[in-house]
């Protein structure tokens, strides 16, 4: 089965790479494609699957150990992940999330939006049409046991090696790299490198919003499956949610019991300072917490009750209420979200937020409804 290796440049006025691979990574053809050129449609006609390698510069990734979940639930995670990590507010970035391997830390990778257009734009124009999208340095075969690959290729160094994945400019690769040995692999023989572990990328960018539409006509599914499909739906987040559930409810008890030990001294007759109002004050401060554990609960409960939202930041500060900010495709959707959230004895006061690519987003501030 032979490939289509498509290596688009730092420089958009640079030409355009083009490599037809055989299946075990012999290059059988090559050419360059200026930036006004379009892809021959007699090249690499074989080829069953044509990869996009993007400048890896723009992208930066890291190893996690982000729980398996449904996209969306993995998503928000990753987004709560990185809000202390990027060096730009997480909702305003690509995020794409590596495969789930037993025993493994997940790969997440994050981008500027406005790239990945840019370099869609291009290999558009161009015709190229990518089933994947990886970052040059991940077309990189993974080195064996603890060591560092590099590669140089148009003035920059790729990086693969065990936790380090990066490329950048040579002086500032030294610097990343310090004391590490490493393999080393010269310029000309990067694309036979290229094309040994393009065919089998840690990562795929084309996920969410930038998710590659098939270009065959839609398939009828089976009745079987969409019945299979519509279960997994309905009971992979509940699943996903009890042991949390079942942690917080363990918790509201445990500070329900502090709460009484409290409260014990002021139901004693004659106890100095026993007023209902001192009692109501020291119960207050704390029962806040045990509402914030109950309210969590009840918004998850919700949330994986109500298809299209998803979580993607969560705030709590002592004495405020608990902030929220959701994700939903129309505004039904979140009226369905507050009647969840009212059945489970929470209110919310909801504040629009700037929509995004993923959908509307509304910020909810939550408080107990007993």
């Amino acid at each position: 089965m032979s490939l289509r290796l498509v290596l688009l440049p730092l420089d958009p006025q640079a030409p355009l790479r083009c490599l037809h691979l055989d299946g075990e990574g012999k290059v059988l053809e090559a050419l360059d494609l200026a930036a006004d050129q379009s892809l021959p449609a007699g090249f690499a006609i074989g080829a069953s699957t044509t990869v996009l390698v993007v400048p890896g510069s723009e992208v930066a990734t890291c190893l996690t150990d982000l729980p398996a979940r449904d996209p969306a639930q993995a998503l928000a995670a990753a987004r709560l992940l990185l809000a202390d990590r990027a060096a730009e507010p997480a909702e305003d970035l690509h995020i794409a999330i590596g495969p789930l391997q037993p025993g493994q830390p997940r790969l997440l990778a994050w981008v500027k939006p406005d790239a990945m257009h840019q370099w869609l734009a291009r290999a558009a124009v161009q015709g190229v049409d990518p089933d994947r999208v990886i970052p040059d340095y991940l077309a990189l075969p993974p080195p064996r046991g603890a060591g560092v690959l590099v590669a140089e290729r148009a003035g920059q160094w790729l990086v693969r090696g065990a936790g380090i994945a990066f490329s950048a400019e040579p002086a500032l690769a030294r610097q990343v790299l310090g004391e590490r040995t490493f393999e080393w692999t010269a310029e000309q023989d990067v694309e036979a490198l290229l094309a040994l572990g393009a065919a089998v990328p840690g990562i795929d960018l084309l996920q969410h919003r930038f998710t590659r539409r098939a270009s065959a006509g839609p398939r009828q599914p089976s009745r079987r499956r969409l019945i299979v499909l519509a279960a997994l739906v309905l009971l992979s987040p509940i699943v996903l949610l009890l042991a949390d559930a079942l942690r917080y409810h363990v918790a509201a008890r445990a500070l329900e019991r502090q709460a009484t030990v409290v409260a014990r001294p002021f139901l004693q007759a004659g106890t100095p300072g026993a007023s209902p109002g001192a009692l109501a004050s020291v119960l207050e401060r704390r029962l806040q917490p045990a509402r914030a554990t109950l309210l969590r609960e009840s918004l998850f409960e919700s949330i994986a009750a109500t298809p299209g939202t998803q979580l993607q930041a969560l705030q709590y500060a002592q004495g405020e209420p608990l902030q929220a900010t959701v994700v939903h495709a129309t505004p039904a959707q979140l009226q369905q979200l507050h009647e969840a959230l009212a059945q489970r004895h929470a209110s919310a006061r909801e504040q629009a937020e700037p929509a995004t690519a993923d959908g509307l987003v509304t910020r909810l501030s939550l408080e107990y409804a007993p």
